[in-house]
């Protein structure tokens, strides 16, 4: 039996993953919604949800939709069915013939209008039919209005949950219409029911209860109504829910401090004590039973249930404030010029050993000689002052020979001066000696100007990076000061020093921002601070991103993601050496952003490995901190130019996926290829640009492109591809089942196939696949 049910298992998993599986499925839930929705009735007699569904479905889902509705109609509704199922017929005839017209299928007030109409011309025709249930005019306006309305809400509903975007992300207007479509589904459950006792009237007292207790009165007052108000019009004997239910949620509200007993308790003596107003004890029985079985569902559910719930109706009024804003700007700009330090200190470090020296034009060689060693000379006056012009003349005829050589011999002044000189070992020695003063002067002004500018770069650099972080905070929504004080709570009941703590929200997606003081005695692991978290804010966070700079511990927690990544990677070493001169990483930043980064260091062995080494961990480290990727690069540039007397240059090739949108960016600093892998097709990305550590300033340069579920992108060194690259054009496509690292590991090996006989060079492949979360 084990066995067979893990073969289950995996069998469902397949079809779950496959895109024809997903499609079926999708498929079958359309088609049981439209059945179930078909159900829901107002009035006791009149049914327009069905419609209303049909009218609203994506038109590729519209046939099992029509299915499902027409059997919703037929069997559990057989009375007056032959109407609805007409109007059902006539919606999917009028979204078959609009559907090609898109200025009116694609309208925000299509769904609603094609719902409306059929319903309202049946109405009027079954008006004047004398065997018609509907006995006037206004109900049947009545009937369509709903039947509009609903269609309405069922589509902005589809459309809001098909955008994967977090329930906690939805506004006021899209959770109203989310609410709305909720209760057109409690309404039409309400129908399924055991004597006078509704399953659905029961799944409304949960909803109620969870409102009330953990969205407080706004929140109770909001479910009671709104479930209170569906449940009235299903039948004129059950009006008084509407007070029934929106005065019990208020109360509930007001006495949700008390815990989940006191809201439950207080919600069922308001519901009980409004019921009484319809005059039957059954019905008061009835609704009793339903509250009490409500009331269980509600006391099991979890309390990370409630904290989603929560989060709906947290307050905002008070978010936006400034003072929040302020405090987070001076953490982040404390942050980042300590980060800053770690890099300003190395040059800092360079220039303070570089000692000035005298730089003197090449002429003063040969006139420090004159006064050094001739001033002294009892033959001078008649060398320097009598035949100045030829002395002058000799010593110039050494130049060509001094440059040439980097020195002089005693044999060169017997050869090229014109007079015999009784002091040339000392003029030897003193030329020699003040040319290579000279040298080291241009050398030392050569460093000293390259030192110049790779600071001008960092000054540079600082007004982007404030710039970048202005930018930021200008499109930052809110900040949740209410997470952050629970958040710090938590902290330090945990032991540990918060300095400052912000939950930014920006396009409905939270950012937690932590800074900690590296004196906290405590110490969380990073799974238990992430659930921690997710409890205090009623939201799904990723891994916790944590970077250390000086006296400080920075970690960041971005909301769960759309999208997740499956990485694989794989090297090879040139010449079967001990080190690589390439080097890579994979993070995730603090915006949301997985960066998949290589560097390729100039040649192979240690000195490259060195160069991509210095080069990848600075740049994850500046980014982690909060900086542009054109500021992380300006910077490492700058570190590369100064880090040795040597030349030393590294290539920066990076891959940046929104796990939100899945939007990609492609930045190339003197990298190769990349190639992308979408929708079945194979595209190969070349940019030119020059890398790091050649000139003082270098930019990437980029491309964006988005991707979608089980999307590929495969980096790799330039040791990999040293001819054509067909053969990796086909591998790439045909990579269907196996794994990313497979993958990586396959290019490798058969790059080194392909490129047998030629030189040798280190590889270095990074696959990275994206995936539906």
């Amino acid at each position: 039996m084990t066995a067979v049910k893990k073969l289950l298992i995996s069998r469902l998993q397949e079809i779950r993953e496959s895109s024809t599986g997903r499609s079926i499925i999708v498929q079958i839930i359309y088609f049981f919604c439209g059945t179930l929705i078909s159900r829901g009735a107002m009035f006791g007699e009149l049914s327009p949800f069905g419609a209303a569904f049909v009218a609203a479905v994506p038109y590729r889902y519209i046939l099992t939709s029509i299915l499902g509705s027409m059997l919703g109609y037929i069997v559990l509704t057989p009375v007056g069915s032959f109407r609805y199922i007409a109007i059902v017929v006539a919606i999917g005839a009028i979204r078959f013939v609009a559907n090609d017209i898109k200025n009116i299928s694609k309208s925000a007030i299509f769904p609603s209008m094609v719902a409306f109409l059929p319903v309202f011309a049946t109405g009027v025709a079954m008006y004047f039919s004398d065997s018609s249930r509907i006995n006037s005019f206004a109900l049947c306006t009545v009937e369509a209005v709903i039947s509009g309305s609903a269609a309405f809400f069922i589509d902005r509903t589809i459309c809001l949950c098909s955008s994967r975007r977090n329930l906690t992300s939805f506004n006021q207007q899209e959770l109203s219409c989310m609410v709305m479509s909720g209760c057109i589904l409690l309404l039409a459950l309400g129908g399924l029911h055991f004597g006078n006792f509704s399953f659905g009237r029961a799944l409304a007292v949960v909803v109620v209860l969870l409102c009330a207790r953990y969205g407080g009165v706004t929140g109770g007052a909001i479910g009671g109504i709104s479930t209170g108000v569906i449940f009235s019009l299903s039948s004129l004997s059950y009006s008084f829910l509407c007070g029934g239910f929106g005065f019990g949620g208020l109360m509930a509200g007001l006495f949700s401090v008390t815990g989940k007993v006191g809201t439950a308790v207080a919600f069922l003596l308001s519901d009980v004590i409004m019921s009484f107003s319809s005059g039957n004890k059954d019905i008061v029985f009835a609704l009793a039973v339903e509250g009490l079985f409500g009331t269980g569902i509600f006391l099991l559910i979890p309390q990370s249930v409630g904290n989603l719930v929560g989060a709906l109706f947290a307050p905002t009024d008070d978010v936006n404030s400034g003072a929040a804003l302020k405090e987070n700007v001076i953490m982040r700009l404390n942050f980042t010029s300590k980060a800053l330090k770690d890099v300003s200190s190395c040059v800092s470090k360079v220039s303070g050993k570089m000692k000035e020296l005298s730089v003197d034009s090449f002429p003063a060689v040969y006139e420090n000689t004159r006064c050094g060693v001739c001033s002294s000379c009892g033959m001078r006056v008649f060398c320097w002052d009598r035949e100045k012009g030829v002395t002058e003349d000799d010593f110039n005829r050494l130049s060509e020979t001094l440059k040439k050589h980097s020195h002089i011999t005693v044999e060169d002044i017997d050869t090229l001066f014109v007079k015999k000189c009784c002091r040339k070992n000392e003029i030897a020695t003193a030329i020699n000696r003040y040319y290579q003063s000279y040298l080291m002067s241009i050398e030392s002004m050569r460093r000293i100007t390259s030192i110049r500018n790779g600071l001008a770069g960092q000054f540079g650099g600082l007004s982007d990076i404030l710039t970048d972080m202005a930018e930021e905070f200008s499109v930052t929504d809110v900040c949740d000061l209410d997470s952050s004080e629970k958040i710090s709570h938590m902290l330090r009941q945990n032991s540990l020093l918060p300095v400052l703590c912000n939950c930014r929200i920006s396009d409905s997606q939270m950012t937690v921002e932590i800074e900690l003081s590296d004196r906290s005695r405590g110490s969380i692991k990073k799974s238990v601070l992430r659930r921690e978290v997710e409890k205090c804010c009623g939201r799904r966070f990723l891994e916790p991103v944590v970077s250390v700079a000086q006296d400080r511990v920075r970690v960041v927690l971005n909301e769960m993601p759309v999208f997740l990544t499956e990485v694989g990677s794989c090297q090879h070493i040139a010449n079967n050496g001990k080190m690589c001169g390439d080097s890579m990483v994979c993070f995730n930043d603090d915006k949301g952003n997985m960066v998949a980064m290589i560097s390729d260091g100039m040649g192979t062995g240690g000195r490259a490995a060195v160069d991509s080494m210095m080069a990848v961990n600075l740049m994850e480290k500046l980014i982690k901190s909060g900086l542009s990727f054109d500021c992380a690069l300006s910077l490492t540039n700058s570190a590369l130019m100064v880090k040795s007397e040597e030349e030393s240059l590294a290539t920066v090739d990076m891959s940046v996926i929104n796990l939100f949108t899945g939007r990609a960016e492609i930045l190339k600093a003197g990298a190769p290829y990349t190639y992308i892998k979408k929708k079945g097709k194979v595209i190969r990305k070349e940019i030119p640009s020059i890398p790091a550590g050649i000139l003082n300033e270098v930019y990437f340069t980029r491309e964006h492109i988005t991707l979608s579920g089980e999307d590929m992108i495969v980096m790799l060194s330039d040791g990999a591809v040293m001819g054509d690259d067909k053969w990796l054009l086909s591998l790439i496509k045909s990579w269907n089942k196996g794994s990313c690292q497979e993958l990586a590991e396959a290019v490798v090996d058969e790059a080194i196939r392909q490129n047998e006989g030629l030189k040798d060079d280190d590889i270095t492949v990074l696959a990275v696949r994206l995936k539906d979360n």
